[in-house]
């Protein structure tokens, strides 16, 4: 759920919205990368424990 809010109040930022985005948009392209990549991770991880 947390990393949920996280990727998706970050979407707007990676879009580059907004004065001065273009400079953060690198930043929360990689955040929403690693939520994505670890919450993914885990799903799979606790499939086969």
């Amino acid at each position: 759920m947390t990393a949920l809010t996280t990727i998706l109040a970050l979407i707007t930022m990676a879009i580059g919205v907004g004065n001065g985005a273009e400079m953060m948009q690198p930043m929360a392209v990689a955040t929403i990368g690693g939520l994505l990549y670890a919450t993914i991770l885990t799903l799979i991880l606790m499939q086969f424990m």
